[in-house]
């Protein structure tokens, strides 16, 4: 695994992508198993993937998107490859708007009946005397 091209792509959205570089064609770039760099909180990158929703694992970056590229250090093959390996994809439940407009309507509906204060939110109305 030590002959993997594994490179750090700056793209013109800022985005950092960390892949392996299969291919250079005169227009792109064959990359595979691409991971975006996320900062956290502490101050640290670490890996997302780059396309969470799909199994897919090659892709054709333009070479008119990249600002530059270089070689990942050493120390970072280790790193990428683990989590490339090890990680797995997120399991998004995708709702559609019919179910999730259906979802928040129930939810309101249930606080509304439930909370004390937003039931009796009837505003007195005062007569006025002339």
């Amino acid at each position: 695994m030590d002959n993997l091209n594994i490179r750090q792509f700056k793209l013109l959205n800022n985005d950092d992508v960390i892949a392996v570089l299969n291919t250079k064609n005169p227009d792109s770039y064959i990359i595979e198993r691409p991971v975006v760099l996320i900062p956290n909180l502490l101050g640290n990158m670490q890996f997302e993937h780059w396309f969470p929703l799909s199994s897919q694992k090659v892709f054709k970056l333009y070479k008119n998107r990249v600002i530059q590229h270089v070689p990942v250090d050493e120390y970072l093959h280790e790193t990428y490859i683990d989590f490339v390996i090890n990680s797995t994809k997120p399991q998004y439940k995708l709702q559609s708007l019919k179910d999730t407009l259906s979802e928040y309507n129930k939810l309101t509906k249930e606080y509304l009946e439930e909370d004390p204060l937003t039931s009796s939110l009837e505003v007195p109305i005062k007569e006025t005397i002339h």
